[in-house]
């Protein structure tokens, strides 16, 4: 009796099959690097950038990452977007640049991550502990417009998700002047915060025509801390308005 011996890259790649088949039909991004790049870090000094992860849909844990899609606009000015995903002790990230199909228009597109060989360790971080954000072009030299990713089951949503880093602030706001919306972020306290420690979310009260303006304020005791702002492509993303429902 003839037995077959399956390497474990390949029952990965036949398990990310099945769940493809299963689902709505979506085109592929390209993993432009190869390798994938990605890095373990049990120890990590604070550093980085005041928004750290944006996506739409529920919040993402490490099962949903062979999952993640996005819906591009047809009016992006680059072929290729750059992906991060950044566990919030720190531990884990992983920073690769996918070129996008050709005539994209506000239609599903997966970006793989079979190639990862971190999978068992990413599974043990629950939602608020991991940050994933998409910004239009390459890595070495990514766009400032954000494109909001979701993950399986979240193909429409009608707000976005953000995870920030505080730097020492107590007190974390967003606002929206487009579309007057303001708010305050919620503090995360269990584990360790090393990459991010609040998470906002804002609703999409109208049809947005235009990319989405936000600007973080944060405070420290009721001082002011330098403000952070970004652009988020909504016109022909998977984002809309509660009044389209």
């Amino acid at each position: 009796m003839t037995r077959w011996k399956i390497s474990r890259p390949r029952i990965l790649a036949l398990l990310v099959s099945i769940t493809l088949a299963n689902a709505a039909y979506s085109a592929e991004a390209e993993l432009k690097a190869n390798p994938f790049w990605e890095s373990i870090q049990p120890d990590v000094n604070v550093s980085g950038f005041v928004v750290v992860g944006l996506t739409t849909g529920s919040l993402l844990s490490g099962s949903d990452i062979l999952g993640i899609q996005l819906r591009p606009p047809g009016s992006m000015n680059s072929e290729e977007v750059c992906l991060t995903v950044q566990s919030r002790d720190g531990v884990y990230i992983s920073r690769n640049t996918y070129i996008l199909p050709p005539s994209i228009d506000n239609e599903p597109v997966n970006l793989p991550y079979s190639e990862s060989t971190a999978l068992d360790l990413l599974k043990e971080y629950e939602k608020e502990h991991l940050a994933i954000s998409v910004l239009s072009g390459n890595c070495q030299d990514p766009g400032d417009v954000y494109l909001p990713p979701y993950g399986p089951g979240n193909d429409i949503s009608t707000g976005i998700n953000l995870m920030i880093n505080g730097f020492g602030a107590t007190d974390v706001f967003y606002s929206a002047p487009t579309i007057d919306k303001t708010g305050t972020c919620q503090a995360l306290h269990d584990g360790r915060t090393t990459i991010f420690d609040f998470w906002c979310h804002i609703d999409l009260p109208a049809p947005l025509d235009n990319d989405l303006q936000i600007r973080i304020d944060r405070e420290r005791y009721g001082r002011p801390l330098p403000p952070a702002t970004l652009s988020v492509a909504t016109s022909s993303s998977n984002l809309r308005a509660e009044s389209d429902e």
